[in-house]
């Protein structure tokens, strides 16, 4: 458990940024390293995630494995510093769960990639 220290108040000391996210390795991922996605049916939904480096020189390669449900785009934002993988939930007509992993491809030998699980939920018509 993360020991966060704050004012009495519970806001955090000035000059802290609290950040929603996961580290993985030297990496940061935001908003997390998943997503859930809620969809009416035949209606797309996107997520952006951000990745940055903070330790060790890193790149990421490429994004795989986002078929045939998904599609993502790696953006390069900072050449081994910060990335954006766009993803988005093709649109589906059938209720239920649609998942996958996408497999975040890197050039680094202690983390040659990492996952983010995806899923969507495509709810009944009304």
């Amino acid at each position: 458990m993360a020991n966060v220290q704050a004012n009495p108040d519970g806001t955090p000391f000035s000059g802290v940024t609290l950040r929603r996210g996961k580290h993985i390795g030297p990496l940061f991922i935001e908003p997390f390293d998943g997503w859930k996605f809620k969809v009416p049916p035949g209606e797309p939904a996107k997520v952006e995630f951000t990745v940055t480096v903070e330790r060790e020189p890193l790149n990421i390669l490429r994004v795989e494995g986002a078929e045939p449900d998904f599609q993502a785009r790696l953006e390069t934002l900072k050449a081994g510093k910060s990335y954006r993988i766009v993803v988005q939930a093709l649109p589906k007509t059938d209720p239920g769960r649609y998942t996958s992993q996408l497999r975040v491809i890197t050039d680094n030998a202690l983390l040659p990639y990492f996952r983010i699980r995806l899923v969507a939920a495509v709810e009944p018509s009304r």
